[in-house]
């Protein structure tokens, strides 16, 4: 694969495909897992808006052997890479317990990464009651990025200060990870023993060189001061545990599951910082090695009732951990901390084609080192990070409810879903803005960040016009809290979203889909109530498809966003129009020949728009616009056009 027109990965298909297909994610107990890394040495092309000029390649081989139904191996070599150039201009209104001052941002960017990524796995059926299952992979990537940032701050029009940012850094990452699964059925299946371990390790290096001019505005005239510095951050995290689970059957239909689980997650940060026109040496300072270690031991007790129409299973564990952290050999801190994680899940097909599911979960996120580091990162002199090492681990209990109804006779279905997050000690910033607009960020533990949402899907035909209704309505909410020069602020985000699309019923030649979208957000602030805003996005979007024959194939498609100018000051309209037009041929119509012209109107953009914490940001980001292409394809496979596998498609 290679192109330079923001394809920018494989299909869903293909990565299940290099992963060594369905049978390399189903684990024991016939469980399924799907990890996509966020390292990107994997490319996935969900069918998002990409922002900038992407160029990009990749390829590799996958081999796997089975010599029987029970026993497999599989391993996989994949290589990517991209060049990305991005312009991309953001306008940032910040708010303040007395006033608010406006930030603009100009970005010219080029970022080049190449990775190569090996996946592999063993599935064993050792005898009748024993499975073994191992999973690994290994990537290696580095990265070339340069960019070159103008920034402008303004209170009331009148300007504070500006700056010419411009940084060149150069990175290399290794990864590895490996897990496995041994379980034993023990008298005639009564009794199952699972033993599970995991391990993790990696390794990287960033180095930066940074040049800045920044300048305020005092008396009437631009202070000036110039910046030469480096920056390199050598990094690295080890990560293990090892858990073992017993279960039991106790009754009809009952079971109970006693486990425990320990392991360590060990990070490390050396930075050395310095100036390279007064000397090639690091400034100790402004140099630290630090580290932060966090080892837990995990006793857990389930209660499982499974039938062949309800699952049930209550569980509660006890984690006890200690978080330690070192700075240049020195111990910062050591502290021993106790949590109680709850959780539950019950799944009932109360009738066919009706479904209700409810669940709870809790887990322990801790403090990453970077945000642990006392130590300041003064690289960019406008915006000055301070680590924490008071913080703790935040505590985050998730609930979902689920109702699923589906009638076969009708085909009318309706989706229901309800889910709540409640983060307590949550990580958050503490920012002290100076008189020169320059930002002071801290981090602290607030008391607690809520996020609330709820969806329903209501699909059902219309037989006597011909045609399928779906309505989709969703809601989100989201509280938390920041600190604005000491001022605690309680930010609010309600977004509402609804949607109303029509299909056509009979889609032997002709597929139709038409309908419109439309999102509403509210953005509150307790430092300044009369600085709330609201803004609109609504959309229109059609789809024309036309297949006379197994031969031939037109499709046209249409998107068009406004975006309102309350709170941004300004209306924009973004219209998409796409063209295509294909023609199958060759035995069992292996060869495609297909014409495509992409935003033919020539006004592709990406826009984002958000309020959060004490600001309201709009992203404007180049991308792909107009073009024509004439492409052929030749598929190997035997049943020509047809794909089998898993298709997901996203529409935005």
């Amino acid at each position: 694969m290679a192109n330079n027109i923001n394809q920018f990965g494989f299909s869903f298909d293909d990565y299940i495909n290099f992963s060594g297909g369905i049978g390399s994610m189903v684990h024991g107990g016939g469980s399924a897992q799907i990890r996509i890394s966020s390292d990107g040495s994997f490319p996935i092309n969900f069918g998002q808006p990409i922002a900038g000029l992407n160029t990009s390649g990749a390829g590799g081989a996958n081999f796997s052997r089975s010599k029987n139904q029970t026993d497999r191996f599989f391993i996989s070599y994949l290589g990517t890479g991209s060049k990305k150039e991005l312009t991309q201009t953001t306008t940032t209104r910040n708010f303040t317990e007395g006033n608010t001052f406006l930030q603009s941002e100009e970005l010219e960017e080029t970022d080049k990464n190449l990775s190569h990524r090996m996946n592999f796995g063993w599935r064993a059926r050792i005898d009748s009651t024993q499975n073994l299952v191992i999973d690994g992979n290994l990537s290696l990537s580095n990265g070339d990025n340069q960019r070159v940032s103008l920034v402008n701050s303004a209170r009331e029009a009148i300007p504070v200060n500006r700056q010419d940012y411009r940084t060149t850094g150069i990175s290399d990452r290794i990864t590895g990870d490996a897990s496995g699964s041994w379980i034993k059925k023990i008298d005639h299946g009564k009794s199952v023993v699972k033993i599970t371990g995991n391990l993790s390790l990696t390794q990287s290096l960033a180095q930066n060189d940074v040049l800045s001019e920044t300048s305020t505005w005092q008396i009437n005239a631009w202070q000036k001061k110039m910046s030469n510095r480096f920056q390199d951050n050598e990094t690295g995290t080890d990560n293990g545990s090892l858990g073992i689970t017993l279960t039991q059957k106790a009754g009809n239909l009952l079971y109970l599951e006693p486990e425990v689980r320990a392991g360590i997650n060990s990070e490390r940060l050396d930075r050395e910082q310095g100036f390279p026109l007064v000397s090639e040496w690091p400034v100790d300072s402004l140099s630290p090695e630090f580290r932060k270690n966090y080892s837990w031991l995990r006793p857990g007790f389930s209660l499982i009732r499974n039938s062949s129409k309800t699952r049930f299973t209550l569980s509660l564990q006890l984690e006890n951990g200690r978080l330690a952290s070192t700075l240049n050999g020195e111990e910062q801190t050591g502290r021993n901390h106790t949590f109680l994680l709850p959780g539950f899940m019950f799944e009932n097909e109360y009738k066919t084609g009706r479904r209700v599911m409810a669940g709870l979960s809790s887990r322990i996120n801790t403090p990453a080192a970077i945000q642990l580091l006392p130590v300041i990162n003064d690289i960019n002199p406008l915006a000055i990070q301070y680590g924490n090492p008071d913080l703790t681990p935040e505590k985050s209990h998730r609930m979902n409810l689920h109702w699923l109804i589906f009638d076969q006779f009708s085909f009318t279905s309706l989706m229901t879903t309800l889910s709540g997050t409640w983060i307590s000690d949550k990580i958050n910033q503490d920012r002290t803005i100076n008189s020169d607009l320059s930002f002071v960020n801290r981090l602290v533990n607030v008391e607690s960040d809520y996020d609330a949402r709820g969806n329903i899907d209501f699909s059902t035909p219309i037989r006597f016009a011909g045609i399928t209704v779906r309505v989709n309505i969703e809601e989100r909410w989201n509280r938390g809290i920041n600190l604005i020069n000491k001022t605690e602020n309680v930010y609010t985000n309600h977004t509402h979203r609804g949607s109303l699309t029509f299909n056509n019923r009979r889609k032997e030649k002709w597929d139709i889909s038409t309908g419109i979208e439309a999102a509403l957000t509210n953005s509150r602030y307790s430092i300044q109530n009369s600085l709330d805003n609201n803004y609109v996005n609504v959309s229109w979007f059609g789809e024309l498809r036309f297949t006379p024959n197994d031969s031939w194939n037109f499709n046209l498609d249409t998107d068009y966003t406004r975006y309102s100018d309350q709170a941004f000051g300004e209306q924009i309209d973004i219209p998409l129009l796409n063209a295509e037009i294909s023609h199958f041929f060759l035995k069992n119509k292996r060869g495609t020949l297909t014409l495509r012209g992409f935003d033919l109107l020539d006004k592709n953009r990406i826009l984002q728009r958000m309020g959060e914490m004490n600001y309201l940001r709009e992203v404007r980001s180049n991308s792909m616009g107009r073009y024509v292409m004439l492409s052929f394809t030749w598929r190997l496979n035997q049943f020509g056009g047809e794909n089998s596998g898993i298709n997901v498609k996203v529409r935005r």
